[in-house]
């Protein structure tokens, strides 16, 4: 399903906004509970194995925030020491998959890949 479809905007959209906005009025959790898996439902409706390649970024980037939080204003180093390993996660994460996929990335040249 593509942003622009048909399918996304008249049959998607609409249905996780409702969703959002009855499930928001119930409480905060409910509603980001639903947009949650609104989401993993978005992402495995053209290939579903793409969930399983998503959700260890999404629980690794959950914990990090988690130990975010806990830390709090009390130690603000350790804070940005957390936030920037989540930063450097989410890039070699992101360059794997991105030079990983392509043919092009075969080649002798260093990757993204090679840094992490």
């Amino acid at each position: 399903m593509l942003f622009n479809s048909y399918a996304f905007i008249f049959g998607f959209l609409p249905v996780v906004l409702a969703g959002f906005w009855l499930l928001g009025r119930a409480g905060r959790e409910p509603a980001l509970a639903w947009l949650t898996a609104a989401s993993l439902f978005f992402y495995a409706w053209w290939r579903p194995a793409n969930v399983l390649l998503i959700a260890p970024s999404i629980l690794i980037n959950y914990g990090l925030a988690r130990a975010m939080e806990r830390t709090g204003q009390d130690r603000p180093g350790r804070t940005k020491a957390i936030l920037t390993a989540g930063i450097v996660f989410n890039l070699c994460f992101l360059g794997y998959f991105k030079t990983s996929t392509s043919s092009a990335a075969r080649s002798t040249t260093p990757s993204a890949a090679d840094l992490c």
